[in-house]
């Protein structure tokens, strides 16, 4: 892998846009208008009639969506209450992971290096419900693992994971989570302490430790890995709270960097590497990043941008 050089002018530059009388850093505009359409997509899986539309956008008007990790997961269960489903996509998941291990099964039994299984799993997040500007399309898994993705990162994060003896890894979509294994194999024939963590209850497309457990049989993992849940819908990153922060956090998927951004207190002090796949124009402009491309960004880069993005707003309100 080689490292995004990423000059400090550019950095400020985007982050700059992002500034206001608090620090933003996501287009907040841009982030409620994605979750209505979802949401609304959501609810047409079940029939959509002009009660449930009344209904939802009722219940709508009631969330705090000043934290958009809460407002995403709390407007998710309207979805479900309005449904009377517990899993929407429990249909589209199951032909989700065949579709996908039709895809990537040659490739699950190949003993590579973790440098690979890091790139692989990196692009493998192209998974996703669809999105305003964003559409997964699978006949593109094959052609995508082994593109190299933007690494923001004051180091290779790949002699990270060599380096650490002790490895949480913070799963994500259904699909994805095949490659995510193959990574997690390498890490364990390096010798790595590897625990799963992953959701109890069902949230989109994100893999639940039901869904999880026969896979782990499939690459031989079952008895070499330990796994965690996290409960309720709010993202699995949150849980990490409970562990030492000494331990390498992979962390997979957008709705687990915003749940970092989000509750960035509480878990800044966490060493944090997050891969995932650019699908919004939000993401897009604030990395600098093309959309559908990867990125590995690290915690300890990303805590400093964000001490210079609080500086050059101190500086420019003075």
């Amino acid at each position: 892998m080689t490292l995004l050089k990423v000059g400090r002018g550019e950095v400020l530059n985007v982050f700059k846009l992002r500034i206001g009388s608090t620090v933003v850093l996501i287009d907040e505009l841009e982030c409620t208008l994605c979750l209505v359409e979802s949401r609304l997509r959501q609810l047409a899986r079940s029939g959509l009639t002009e009660d449930k539309i009344k209904k939802f956008f009722k219940a709508l008007a009631e969330l705090d969506l000043s934290n958009r990790t809460v407002a995403f997961a709390k407007s998710y269960e309207i979805v479900l209450q309005l449904c009377n489903q517990d899993d929407i996509y429990s249909n589209h998941k199951s032909e989700l992971r065949e579709r996908f291990l039709n895809i990537v099964k040659p490739l699950l039994n190949l003993n590579i290096d973790i440098s690979r299984a890091a790139k692989w799993a990196a692009n493998a997040n192209l998974l996703d419900v669809e999105m305003p500007h964003y559409r997964p399309d699978l006949s593109k898994v094959l052609e995508t693992l082994d593109q190299e993705p933007h690494i923001l990162s004051s180091r290779d994060p790949v002699s990270d994971m060599y380096r650490a003896d002790h490895v949480l890894y913070v799963l994500d979509n259904v699909g994805e989570h095949l490659v995510d294994l193959v990574l997690v194999r390498a890490l364990v024939n390096a010798g790595k302490d590897v625990t799963l963590l992953v959701r109890e209850l069902p949230y989109e497309i994100d893999i639940t430790y039901r869904e999880l457990l026969q896979d782990l049989e499939l690459l031989d993992l079952h008895n070499k890995v330990r796994v965690r849940v996290s409960s309720g819908r709010l993202p699995p990153i949150l849980s990490i709270k409970e562990f030492d922060t000494n331990t390498l956090v992979i962390s997979k998927g957008i709705a687990n960097f915003e749940a970092y951004l989000n509750f960035y207190n509480e878990l800044r002090q966490h060493k944090i590497m997050f891969m995932l796949t650019i699908k919004c124009k939000p993401l897009s402009k604030l990395f600098n990043v093309p959309l559908g491309k990867s990125i590995i960004l690290s915690s300890d880069f990303l805590n400093k941008l964000l001490s210079e993005t609080i500086k050059c707003k101190e500086q420019a309100s003075r």
